[in-house]
């Protein structure tokens, strides 16, 4: 008798064990996909070429404003607080994308003409693309930091202080060997380069790669995959932001057709490569590096082609 009833309990026991992880899995499943969504139309809508003004509107206007009234809601009522800091992460990103599409052309002009370079042709020389991605960089990352700063978030939950740089640099070589194996393909290309152009193009290349990375890498694997983390699962985050930052590159013109569509699917990969290299590290310094070397091939394969 006592062991019949031992074995019914066991059996409820499996049984609720299993309807709570099905729920966890339906949470962890359709949490991802709004936050696909979500971050996908924000950084299509902002990064896209060929979309309406009205569009536009929303995503720089909109976004940062619905965010903030959700972060505010989240934080006051006690039964949605947990969802506030990834709602203020949202506001700070678009916020941050908001201060820079008004500000960067200011900004860039204002720089370039200081420095003497040419001020109506982005693709002039690669000093002119790093001081236009540098000025976009710095008005939408110091932004954001200074709002998470306010918000009392702390740095270390998103990767940037703390963490093991060692860890971070090892596990960085899994998308540097990425990168590699891509640029291997486009070796032909990189080959044409002349050493005249190589020592002028560097500088200002280095500059706009490791600008770009630190900005995607923070926003990506520093904000969105850290704050995520404390809400699902790591498999569940690393998942949903490496399909969102596909996604933002999906937004680009680089290539055509199924060309387009390769530079996606690598940039996907990418994308969990240095996820994978953050939480194996808790830094994001590693990815940057990886990221910004993945960069230098690609913006080197444009000047090249123009």
């Amino acid at each position: 008798m006592n062991t019949t009833i031992a074995k019914t309990e066991e059996m409820k026991t499996k049984g609720e064990m299993k309807q709570i992880r099905s729920r966890r899995i339906l949470y962890e499943v359709g949490m991802a996909a709004v936050l696909v969504i979500v971050a996908s139309f924000g950084f299509w809508g902002a990064y896209a070429s060929g979309i309406s003004t009205e569009l536009r509107i929303l995503v720089f206007v909109g976004l940062p404003a619905g965010f903030l009234v959700a972060a505010l809601v989240t934080r006051l009522n006690q039964r949605y607080t947990k969802y506030w800091e990834i709602s203020f992460i949202f506001f700070a990103i678009f916020g941050g994308i908001l201060v820079s599409a008004l500000l960067s052309h200011t900004m860039s002009t204002v720089l370039l003409q200081y420095l003497g370079l040419e001020t109506s042709n982005p693709y002039a020389s690669s000093a002119t693309l790093a001081v236009l991605k540098f000025s976009e960089v710095a008005l939408s990352v110091v932004p954001a930091l200074i709002l998470i700063g306010i918000a009392g978030i702390n740095l270390q939950s998103v990767y940037l202080k703390g963490g093991d740089k060692r860890r971070a640099l090892k596990y960085a070589l899994l998308p540097i060997g990425i990168v590699v194996l891509v640029a291997l393909t486009e070796l032909g290309v990189l080959l044409t380069i002349g050493l005249d152009d190589l020592l002028v193009w560097t500088p200002g290349v280095i500059v706009f790669s490791f600008s770009n990375a630190f900005m995607e890498e923070f926003w990506f694997r520093g904000l969105l995959l850290g704050k995520s983390n404390e809400l699902m699962s790591s498999r569940a985050s690393l998942m949903w932001t490496s399909i969102a930052f596909g996604m933002m590159h999906f937004a680009t013109n680089y290539g055509v057709g199924v060309e387009h569509l390769v530079f996606v699917a690598i940039t996907l990969i990418l994308g969990l490569a240095f996820g994978y290299a953050v939480l194996k590290s808790d830094s994001i310094w590693g990815a940057v590096v990886a990221h910004a070397i993945g960069d230098i091939f690609f913006v080197f394969l444009v000047l090249a082609a123009l």
